[in-house]
């Protein structure tokens, strides 16, 4: 029998010899081989790292849970900050108030509440001399509860009223840099269904690289970043992947460093296992 005529762009090595003798299963062979070099080749990459580029960390976009009007802006736009400071704040004057109503109607509770409560023993112990009947008891257990209750929603409004007067000054959650503010003196801040953007924080010391492409990487995955002479532990943030027939994927490592560290945007970068 004749030899198999081999298609365009295949190896004399898998088409040579006779069809009749295995020649269907040697056709397959290009592209096991294919598999097998696309497979080597993301594993080789995968033990040697992957190349990336510096960026920035993730800006906070930091807003206001209660509404009012902005009184003072502290900061600008570039301005370093560290964690805890006071970025801006509302006029309080309201929420100063409102705490001062809660501590007077929480006071004028403590005592209606000690009152009932002396009631109640009162009656308990008319009850057991026989004096007072079981209704009486009841009546005076059911104005216990009730100035209990009471004192409870007091309570809360105490609560709420000291939050609401807390949040309504903005300080920095981490040390940064402002990337941009979107506040001004006088500014109407509502809250009531979606706080707006108010400033933009850049955290100090949080980098990403993206780097890649690459497989077999898993988001949450702790990494090595190595930049310059440096070494920094890192953890995979996401992986994308590539828009082609490889089955390799972009990965985003994040990762901290001292604010002091000699880092820039774009400085190259290699990501690999520990």
């Amino acid at each position: 029998m004749g030899a198999a005529r081999c298609p365009a762009g295949t190896g004399t090595l898998v088409c040579a010899g006779p069809r009749a003798r295995g020649g269907g299963r040697m056709s397959m062979m290009p592209y096991r081989l294919i598999g097998l070099v696309v497979l080597f080749a993301a594993g080789y990459a995968g033990a040697q790292g992957l190349e990336g580029r510096l960026e920035s960390g993730p800006a906070q976009v930091l807003s206001l849970p209660v509404s009012g009007v902005i009184e003072t802006v502290a900061v600008a736009s570039g301005d370093r900050v560290e964690a805890g400071a006071r970025l801006l704040a509302l006029d309080a004057r309201v929420y100063r108030a409102e705490l001062r109503r809660a501590e007077a109607v929480l006071a004028e509770q403590e005592e209606v509440r000690a009152e009932a409560r002396r009631e109640w023993e009162r009656a308990q112990e008319l009850f057991d001399r026989t004096v007072m009947s079981e209704r009486d008891l009841q009546l005076a257990k059911n104005a216990m509860l009730a100035a209990e209750a009471t004192h409870a929603e007091a309570q809360a409004a105490r609560t709420r009223a000291a939050w609401e007067l807390e949040k309504s000054a903005l300080e920095a959650p981490v040390a940064g840099r402002i990337l941009a503010l979107h506040a001004y003196p006088g500014q109407v801040v509502v809250s009531r269904d979606q706080a707006p953007p108010l400033l933009e924080l850049l955290p100090a010391g949080r980098w990403l690289v993206r780097a890649g492409p690459g497989s077999g990487y898993r988001v949450g995955e702790a990494v090595r970043v190595r930049v310059g002479e440096a070494d920094y532990a890192g953890r995979i943030t996401r992986v994308r992947p590539v828009p082609d027939s490889s089955g390799a994927a972009e990965v985003v490592v994040g990762f901290s460093a001292a604010d002091n560290a000699d880092l820039q945007p774009g400085m190259p970068a290699r990501v690999s296992r520990p």
